[in-house]
C-alpha cells in the first residue's frame, strides 16, 4: 500500500534548519564574504540529507508489525515491559547517524498513552526514555520505546493519546538516530534477527498471532 499525504521529500524540521542556514550563508555572500559563507551552504545542504523523509511501501498486512525506524537489530529477547508492566517479547534496534530519523508506528490502532521516564536517580547513564503504546483493534498492546542521551537527540512526538494511528504512520523524530525497543506480545511471531537492517514503514519485524 502506498502511503498517501501532503508530505515532502524533507521533514518540516530539516526545511527549517535548512533555510536557517541558507538565509545566513547568502547574507554572508551578499556582504562580499564567501568562503564564510561556504560553511553554512555545506550545513544546509547537509540537513536537507539528515531530515530527508522519504515516501514507504506500507504492508497491507493488519496484523504485522512494522519497523518504527530505519536501523540495525541489535537483539530479540523476552523480557519485562517496563511501561506497562508484563511479559513481552523486546526488539531492540539501532538507528543510523546517517539514516532517515522519522519515525512510524509499528501498528494500527489506539494512542493509550505516552510516557517520558527520566533516568534513575542512582543511574549513572543518565540515558532517558520516551514510551509510546499503542493498542490494536484486537487489544494487542505494542510498546514503542524511545532513548536520549541529551537533549540534542531528545525525540519528538507528533501523535496524542486517544488519537488513533495508522499502520506505518508517521508519529515522530529522532535527531542524529537513537536506541529503540519495541515490546509486543509474548506469543508473537518474530520475522527478524539480530543485525539485519530494517526500513521504517516497510519492513515487517513481527506478525500477531491469534488463533
Amino acid at each position: 500500500m502506498v502511503e498517501k499525504g501532503n508530505y515532502t521529500f524533507v521533514s518540516k524540521l530539516g526545511w527549517a534548519y535548512a533555510l536557517s542556514a541558507s538565509s545566513l550563508a547568502a547574507i554572508l555572500t551578499v556582504w562580499s564574504a564567501p568562503l564564510l559563507a561556504l560553511p553554512f551552504w555545506v550545513l544546509a545542504i547537509s540537513c536537507l540529507f539528515l531530515f530527508r523523509d522519504p515516501h514507504r511501501e506500507i504492508p497491507s498486512l493488519p496484523l504485522a508489525i512494522v519497523s518504527p525506524a530505519d536501523g540495525v537489530i541489535v537483539s530479540v529477547e523476552e523480557a519485562e515491559d517496563p511501561f506497562i508492566k508484563r511479559p513481552a517479547i523486546c526488539i531492540h534496534m539501532q538507528m543510523s547517524f546517517w539514516g532517515t530519523y522519522i519515525t512510524r508506528s509499528p501498528t494500527e490502532g489506539k494512542v493509550i498513552e505516552r510516557w517520558f521516564k527520566a533516568p534513575n536517580a542512582n543511574s549513572e547513564s543518565g540515558i532517558s526514555s520516551h514510551g509510546l503504546w499503542v493498542q490494536t483493534d484486537e487489544k494487542d498492546d505494542v510498546v514503542l520505546v524511545m532513548s536520549h542521551s541529551s537533549i540534542l537527540n531528545m525525540p519528538r512526538c507528533y501523535v496524542q493519546s486517544g488519537e488513533r494511528i495508522g499502520q506505518g504512520q508517521r508519529c515522530g523524530l529522532i535527531r542524529f538516530g537513537s536506541d529503540l525497543q519495541i515490546f509486543i506480545p509474548i506469543n508473537s511471531r518474530v520475522e527478524i534477527k539480530s543485525a539485519d537492517k530494517v526500513q521504517a514503514g516497510s519492513d515487517v519485524i513481527a506478525t500477531l498471532v491469534h488463533k
